[in-house]
This record gives structure tokens, sequence and C-alpha cells, in this order.
């Protein structure tokens, strides 16, 4: 660490956190590689686990202490900032913010009443990216029913070690759009690791003074399932005395994969009492919004000169239709978790599936749902993962069915049929 006084700003490669005379700005650019900026109504928090016990947020806490910042007068313990709830309103420019980076929002501390407000808050922010971490796994399983989950809210759960392991279950029961994990220290290997219906995991060794050591062979079996599942894979750091101090590169490359955005949740999500029938969910559930690739060929017939309802026609049926290829690649991902070890064969049947078509604004070709089910096994088999898939489609126009077998040609394992 290092102090300027003539800026009076605190620096750390963990958090930056901008000091103005005496008062603390709860919410700061971050040099945390997956984040842009940290947001704070919450300091404070206790240890539950072995990932605690050299907590970066605690030695950061007790140097503002020593320091005089009035936001830490009393260290470490859990203090709620209301007039920094709305903090993020505030903020114009859309940025991925990490929630509580000094805290933990679902600690026992901190009431029911308050997290519904910080998740009202970060509804209302839709332009931001909010991702929240708990250790408090239970509590979040508890909540959840009773939280509205919007769109741009990602969760995730922190796990240290394969003991720790049954806290992604409780994040599977949550209607959040983006599930991750934070496998940051880790501290053995996890194998299995359960991957369905998680979006992102990222992976870290601990940095400090009294870091503790982590084997290659821990990040490279994590790396190697989240490869078989297709799931985004983000390596933070190797850890040392300081997060920079071994360097990011695992096998010769950086591992900088992030989760897609977009409404990703189960289809039981959106028949919650936070979350009514697709028909009557708000248009901006499913922004950004880009054509659907399933109706890609439709929309090139589409001109100007149509009617306002076909607009709104294509319109809803690029919304739902984006909606189901997020549902069927989180489907496709449980039946590689769930059924790869047995070697399986899997058909996929998809009725009257159009190959995709060509973007009219931009010329890109956008495949359809039977096209993108082949994509994803193909990178399964080429992460040698035991998964074999055949695709029977309904598809009488045989003009059109030969766009589809076209389309599918590169992906030689998979077998296209005309019925």
């Amino acid at each position: 660490m290092r102090y300027n006084n003539a800026t009076r700003t605190v620096f750390r490669a963990e958090e930056a956190i901008f000091l103005l005379g005496r008062t603390a700005i709860m919410g700061a650019k971050s040099a945390i590689e997956w984040t842009d900026a940290t947001w704070n109504p919450v300091t404070g928090c206790t240890k539950v686990s072995p990932g605690c016990k050299h907590c970066y947020a605690e030695r950061l806490a007790t140097h503002l202490q020593a320091m005089g910042n009035p936001r830490y007068q009393q260290g470490f313990t859990v203090i709620l900032h209301p007039d920094q709830v709305t903090l993020p309103l505030r903020w114009r420019q859309p940025r991925r913010i990490f929630v509580n980076s000094m805290s933990d929002l679902f600690h026992e501390a901190i009431p029911e009443e308050f997290i519904h407000r910080v998740f009202e808050v970060m509804a209302q922010a839709h332009w931001h990216t909010f991702q929240i971490l708990t250790k408090r796994a239970e509590r979040l399983a508890a909540l959840a029913p009773r939280l509205p989950w919007p769109p741009n809210v990602w969760q995730g759960v922190s796990v240290e070690n394969v003991h720790y392991a049954w806290r992604i279950a409780c994040l599977q029961k949550t209607f959040a759009a983006i599930r991750f994990l934070s496998i940051e220290p880790l501290l053995g290997p996890i194998d299995p690791l359960p991957l369905a219906g998680i979006h992102w995991v990222i992976v870290g060794g601990e940095s400090g003074p009294q870091h503790r050591f982590m084997d290659p062979s821990w990040v490279r079996g994590i790396r190697d399932q989240c490869l078989a599942a297709g799931t985004p894979f983000f390596f933070k750091q190797w850890g040392g005395r300081t997060p920079k101090s071994g360097g990011r590169v695992l096998d010769g490359r950086l591992w900088n994969e992030m989760p897609a955005t977009g409404d990703r949740r189960p289809l039981a999500a959106h028949y919650s009492i936070y979350n009514p029938p697709l028909s009557r969910v708000p248009s901006r559930v499913n922004a950004p919004h880009e054509p659907c690739p399933g109706d890609a060929m439709q929309a090139q017939t589409h001109t100007p000169k149509r009617a306002s309802w076909h607009d709104a026609f294509f319109d809803q049926r690029r919304r739902t239709s984006k909606l189901k290829h997020f549902i069927l690649e989180a489907y496709a991902k449980e039946f590689a978790y769930h059924l790869g070890r047995a070697r399986p064969t899997v058909y996929y049947v998809d009725g009257f599936a159009g190959p995709g078509g060509y973007r009219r604004t931009t010329g890109e070709f956008e495949p359809g749902s039977p096209v993108l089910i082949a994509q994803f096994a193909e990178r399964l088999r080429a992460a040698k993962a035991p998964f074999t898939l055949k695709c029977l489609n309904v598809e009488a126009n045989r003009r059109r069915y030969r766009q589809l077998v076209d389309a599918t040609a590169a992906y030689t394992d998979h077998i296209i049929e005309q019925n």
C-alpha cells in the first residue's frame, strides 16, 4: 500500500477506495479483473470458512480505521450505510459493479428489508450489471424466492475447496440471470465440480503476506471441467505476496472468458411472484436485444412498408426465440454434465427448425437452434467430452432442409435428417 498526502488516495491491488478529506466514497473504480467498480452499502463481515482466514477486506478495513476513516471507526464490524444505497443511480455510465466488496450482502446481521432495498436499486439502475458474491449460501437460498431478480443482477457463491461445494446447490435454486462461482482462494482440488445451471467460473490463488499454496493441477482440473461443460472460465491470478506476483498466465495464455449477456434464467424463473408469465414480462427483461437467430431468415422478408402489426409480431417472435435459445443451451449443459460420464447418444428433436440466416443490418450469419446445438456439441467433442449428438429435424420445405444440411456440414459428427 502507498499513501499520497497530496491526493488523499489509498491504493490496493484488490480495491481502490478514493478519499476526499476524511469521507470515503463507498464506490470506486476497481482493479479486480472481472469487474469495473465496487459499491459498498454495507461494510464489515465475519469469518465462516477457511477461505476467510486471510481476508483482504479485513486487512484494508484495519488500515482505513487507523487512518481515521469515519466509515471504519468500528473496524470490520458489520455496519449499514443507508446513504450509499442509491449511489449507482448517480453513475450514468454503464459498468459492471461488484456489490459489497467489503462485506457479504447475505450476512446474518443484515436485515432482509435492507437487502430488498439494495435489490430494488439494482433493478432501477438497469443500465448497470451488478455482481453479488456470498459465502452465506444457505441464507441466499432462503431469501431468493422473496427477492426480485432483475436480469442485470449476477449472483455468485464462493467455493474454496470440495468441502464447500454444497454452496453451489444453493446457488442453483436462485432465479439469477447469471449464476457464477468464485473459486478464490482455491485451497484444494474440486472434482466433480457441479456446473449444471452455472454460467461462469472464476478461479484464483490467494494473495497477501500469508498466502497459501495453490497447486496448478487443481486449476487445470477445474478449467478442463469448464471446457467439457461449455462454461466460461476466468483465471484471475496465481497469487503471492501481491495479487500480481504470480501473474495470470495458465498454460501459455490468459483465460478471460465472460458469460454471455441476456436473460439466461430457467423457464420456471418467469413464473415466480416477482417474474410474471412471459406474455407480461416487460421488454427490457430481454434487453440488450438482438434479432433472433432462429427468425433471421423470416426477417429478411420484412420491409418498412409492412404494417405496424407485422413489426410487433416479429419483434415478439424474436424476443421469445432469443429466450428459447438461452434455455436450450442451459439444458444442453445439464445433459453434458449429468449424462456425459455414461457416453450417451442424445437426440435433439426440433420441429420446423430453420438453419438461421443473415442479418440485414450487418450481413452476419446467425444460426438457428439446430446449428447452435451442433456447435455446442462440437465444443464438447473438441474438449474430449464423452457426448454424442444426433439432430432429428422436421423440415418439410426442401430448400430450407438443404440449407440446414449445408449449415451443419462443418459438424461431421452430427446427423441432420429430413422428416
